[in-house]
This record gives C-alpha cells, structure tokens and sequence, in this order.
C-alpha cells in the first residue's frame, strides 16, 4: 500500500513486538530484511529474523539511523529518506531450510530492548513503518508491491539504485 502503519503502545512499558510474520528460507542462501521507520514516542526500531537456529537482530536510532546491538547479520544499512524517514535493513545467511522462520519488528525506547519505557502510555504512537520485505538478495532492492503472498521478480525487472551509473543501460 502507499500508506504506513502508526504503531501504538499496548500499555507502559510494555513489550513491543509490531509484527510477527512466518516466512520460508533456505540454508545457505543470504537475505536481506528491509522497512521504512519513522520514530514518533519510541526512538528505536529492531529488525530480527530466527530460523530455529540463530536470531539476527540490530536495533536502528530513529533520529540517527545508526544501527547498535547487532548480532549475528553480515551488514545492516540505513539510507536517509524525507521527512525524517530511514530505510533500514539487515542482510544475513540463514543456518536451516525451514518454512517455519520468521521476521519480527520492535519499537522501543532503547537499543537491545524490547520494550518501551514507563513514560509511554497506552495508545501513544511509538513509530511508523511502511515496505517491509524479505529478499534472497544481499542488498535491499527498490520496494516491491505485495499484498498478502510472495512476489518473485527476475533481476533485469528491479530499478536501479544508483545515482552516478545507470547499470539498467549498461
């Protein structure tokens, strides 16, 4: 869709799990777990993935894009959007073939938390999100429209990212 989800806290300190979704993976092969994050109350978000073997995880300022608290990943990325937006993203190798792994995103008030502080109320909006996607890519791509099931696109369809070089002319 073209609008992002507000995401409200529970009750005060809390923990935040914002979304829980079961994806398949195979072992071996590398993904990339990307979304775009506005803060509002909660300063952090933390991307994680668990493929009954390993949890990869980093948690992103919100007002830096800085990523701390990594475990487990090969890289984590941030790009600067407008209007205080960040697209982050962690890249790592799954350990098992399994269709029973899953993706989680978090909202907290400090990196390597789960939770909000005691000064969150119910319904006070923590952060925003938009795009979420797990790729079989080591990088994230340009958002790809989904609905509610996988979408597989050959690598001559994506956009290219680049400013100085256009790699879809080349």
């Amino acid at each position: 869709s073209l609008t992002a989800q507000a995401i409200t806290a529970s009750s005060a300190g809390a923990s935040s799990v914002l979304m829980n979704q079961t994806v398949a993976t195979t072992a071996g092969e590398t993904y990339t777990y990307s979304l775009h994050a506005k803060k509002d109350a909660a300063g952090f978000v933390s991307l994680q993935f668990f493929d009954g073997t390993t949890t990869r995880k980093a948690w992103f300022n919100l007002s830096t894009g800085v990523a701390t608290n990594t475990s487990n990943i090969l890289t984590s990325s941030f790009d600067k959007m407008d209007d205080n937006w960040f697209r982050v993203s962690i890249t790592f190798q799954a350990d098992a073939t399994t269709s029973s792994s899953f993706v989680r995103i978090f909202a907290a008030s400090v990196a390597g938390s789960t939770s909000t502080s005691a000064s969150i109320n119910a319904g006070d909006e923590l952060i925003y999100i938009w795009g979420a996607q797990l790729e079989e890519d080591s990088r994230p791509t340009a958002y790809i429209v989904t609905t509610n099931a996988a979408v597989n696109i050959a690598t001559n369809e994506l956009n290219d990212v680049s400013n100085v070089w256009d790699f879809d002319g080349t």
